[in-house]
């Protein structure tokens, strides 16, 4: 299969939005409802997708049938990573029906080598645990795990965590003569 990779022009930008929430409405189905999809969100991916555009941050694989995929690699926020450059995989997607044909492989090293001529020192990425087919793209193209992130829900952990210290709370104080409980 022929395909190029280039930096997306502003001309890509509704293709490109397209493909990003093609993406989020997937990892929403197949993983966990993650992603809040409405205008205002739109909004905010629309003018997300125009910085990375005009900054350069944004991959696209183009084919005779249009652009089949989309990178986004930008810097790596973090307050603590003070010690070396860190570029940072932000979305990757392949449309459907070019998957497993060399395209997100080829997206990714070339983001690698972007990250390098840009002097970073290392590229970082997320993905989901469950996504079995990504973990072993980026296994393929040298990226290992280092660090596990991991979430808890507030709203359920809040109430659980919060009966589990009253009941430690009690135990501890219970026959205290100056803590009287009602």
């Amino acid at each position: 299969m022929d395909f190029k990779i280039g930096h997306a022009i502003t001309e890509d930008l509704e293709t490109i939005k397209e493909l990003n929430l093609d993406f989020l409405k997937e990892h929403n189905n197949r993983f966990e409802k993650r992603f809040r999809i409405n205008k205002e969100n739109e909004k905010r991916i629309t003018r997300y997708l125009k910085e990375c555009i005009s900054a350069k941050n944004m991959l696209v694989a183009r084919s005779d049938r249009g652009i089949i995929g989309c990178l986004t690699v930008t810097d790596e926020k973090h307050p603590l990573e003070l010690c070396h450059k860190l570029a940072y995989i932000a979305s990757i997607y392949v449309k459907p029906q070019f998957r497993n044909k060399g395209v997100g492989k080829v997206l990714l090293s070339k983001a690698i080598g972007q990250a390098s001529d840009r002097r970073y020192e290392q590229v970082s990425l997320r993905v989901a645990t469950k996504n079995d087919s990504a973990v072993t793209l980026y296994e393929n193209v040298g990226f290992r795990t280092k660090f596990l992130e991991m979430e808890c829900d507030t709203k359920k952990n809040a109430c659980e965590f919060t009966e589990k210290l009253l009941k430690s709370f009690f135990k501890l104080f219970r026959g205290c003569p100056a803590i009287q409980l009602q």
